[in-house]
């Protein structure tokens, strides 16, 4: 038989009797089962950062000392901040 025991300070252990499990439990320790502790935990998948428009066109400020025409797209942002050109059409 094998019986598996909990404890607060001490961690996790098996007892191998009934008589063992007794005893432990007056110092402290809770029987658990097994399956209980190995349920499955939904995964959160990753999420992509995406650079807001006010973040690009302050980056975009910074590398080209003067504001982005207004009506420039982030697409746009991004495309002449990747390749160090201000003039890349739409």
């Amino acid at each position: 038989m094998v019986i598996y025991m909990k404890h607060p300070k001490h961690g996790n252990k098996v007892a191998l009797c009934d008589a063992e499990a007794k005893a432990d439990e007056k110092n402290g320790w809770e029987r658990y089962q097994l399956g209980v502790l190995l349920t499955p935990v939904a995964v959160v998948p990753d999420v992509e950062y995406v650079e807001s428009l006010e973040d690009l066109r302050g980056r975009w400020e910074s590398k080209f000392g003067k504001k982005p025409h207004h009506k420039k797209t982030a697409e746009t942002l991004r495309k002449e901040l990747d390749h160090g050109d201000s003039t890349i059409p739409d």
